[in-house]
């Protein structure tokens, strides 16, 4: 009985002193990884998968803790793959100290679940159909090819770190519905410095836009007339990436094609090239000045009225300070033209044309049409116009609205169209801060009435 109790007892002992040092283990551990850094406690999670440890790791993070994690490149790539969808916006407060180019287009993907470059299978369509042309060379035309033809190239840019910091600081702030929308954001090549710009084709939920690496956060206000515009101090690049993004949600004029957004700035549809005796009209009922130079008598009226339809079905537009070597010789055609729908004309066509080639009629259609080589509200106001019109795009609507449009413009390129005032509007919107500082109030309780400061908040 005494060697049996005596057994038992060492064997309690036993198990007392095991279940001690278990417990000591578990203290010293929990003591040890009290004192490990934070990025060993989040590295140990991460190879565990342990979802619910990184994210309170990462919500108990100092700020230094997360710039030190954002520059481990092995860490943080890791670290993104473990990151549920609520802990996604950690990534805000970490892209901006990501310094590998792979890790933080990562990020953006992950956050905002888009790509950049032509990826999805819309985003190769958008490529194939507007990333290729030609490029110049050093003496002012484009390179050639073997035959002797302008080279074609693919457009399509590598992103770099500066790009994707700004794409991202652009539209992290907008409402995420919006951002769903949209698919690819390609870089396309640009040859020429502060040669910010981009296109896009909501079709497609595609956009691209370019930029200088060396200048891509700088401000060029390329769009405004001057400092009193109302986008003028804000980044250029950071307007256009959002700019851009506009026209996907307008798709189809979805907001840009309302009457109370048109009633704001006084837009309204004159019709296309084809309505050519309707625009005309109008240029001429709202002229303040001598329109017909060289026009003598009621045959020179009818032709130069006729040539001027015909400029307007068939013509293509340059500015006002290229219109001696680009488009004169165009109206002088369209006046020749004229001649051979005027019974009986009696004039030299040669001479008629040469008379009325500088009549105001003949610059103002040719300024006003829009082409590759000319964007029309770039001119700024005709002061011969009680009212302005132009066309927006090649092929597309005339557009006439008043001229105190210019006395309070977010730019000039807002009055291209409707559509780019929409644009103008909503990237102005976004990117000020705070957000609606740089709109007037008008179109600021137009947008917010419309619901597109924010996306409604979930009940």
């Amino acid at each position: 009985m005494d060697k049996a109790l005596s057994q038992e007892t060492l064997g309690t002992k036993t198990l007392q002193d095991q279940m001690s040092n278990e417990v000591s283990s578990d203290e010293d551990e929990a003591q040890d990884s009290e004192h490990e850094s934070f990025e060993t406690k989040l590295s140990k999670a991460v190879i565990r998968r342990d979802t619910a440890l990184v994210s309170s790791l990462m919500k108990g993070a100092e700020e230094n803790e997360l710039e030190a994690l954002a520059k481990n490149t092995k860490l943080m790539d890791e670290t993104l793959d473990c990151l549920n969808d609520e802990d996604l916006k950690f990534i805000d407060k970490l892209y901006m100290h990501v310094e590998d180019l792979d890790v933080l287009t990562k990020c953006f993907f992950y956050r905002f679940g888009v790509n950049l470059g032509a990826t999805s299978d819309e985003g190769k369509e958008f490529k194939r159909y507007f990333m290729y042309g030609t490029w110049p060379d050093v003496n002012g035309g484009n390179i050639k090819d073997d035959q002797g033809n302008d080279a074609i190239f693919d457009l399509e840019a590598p992103w770099s770190v500066v790009g994707v910091k700004t794409v991202y600081k652009a539209i992290q702030g907008l409402p995420p519905s919006h951002i769903a929308q949209v698919k690819d954001i390609i870089r396309r090549s640009t040859p020429y410095l502060n040669n910010i710009g981009g296109g896009a084709v909501a079709h497609y939920g595609t956009y691209y836009v370019q930029y200088y690496d060396e200048d891509a956060d700088s401000n060029s206000a390329g769009y405004c007339e001057g400092p009193a515009d109302r986008c003028y101090e804000l980044p250029a690049l950071e307007r256009t990436i959002v700019h851009e993004l506009a026209h996907i949600i307008d798709k189809d004029q979805l907001y840009s094609g309302r009457d109370e957004f048109r009633a704001i700035t006084g837009w309204v549809d004159e019709g296309k090239n084809s309505d050519s005796a309707k625009i005309v009209d109008f240029i001429e009922a709202n002229a303040s000045g001598a329109l017909y130079e060289g026009v003598v008598d009621d045959e020179d009226k009818s032709i130069a009225r006729l040539a001027a339809e015909l400029l307007v079905e068939n013509s293509t537009g340059y500015a006002l300070n290229s219109y001696e070597s680009n488009g004169v010789a165009q109206v002088k055609d369209r006046i020749k033209e004229a001649y051979y729908y005027i019974p009986d004309a009696k004039a030299d066509p040669e001479i008629k044309a040469e008379a009325m080639q500088n009549s105001f009629i003949f610059k103002f259609i040719v300024s006003s049409k829009s082409s590759n080589s000319n964007v029309p509200c770039y001119r700024g106001l005709m002061p011969l116009m009680n009212r302005q019109i132009h066309q927006g795009y090649e092929g597309g609507a005339w557009y006439s609205f008043p001229n105190k449009a210019f006395d309070d413009k977010i730019s000039l390129y807002q009055l291209r169209d409707p559509g780019e005032e929409f644009a103008e509007l909503y990237s102005t919107y976004h990117v000020a801060a705070p957000k609606g500082s740089k709109t007037s109030a008008v179109h600021n309780d137009w947008f917010e009435k419309t619901g597109l400061h924010e996306d409604p908040q979930k009940t």
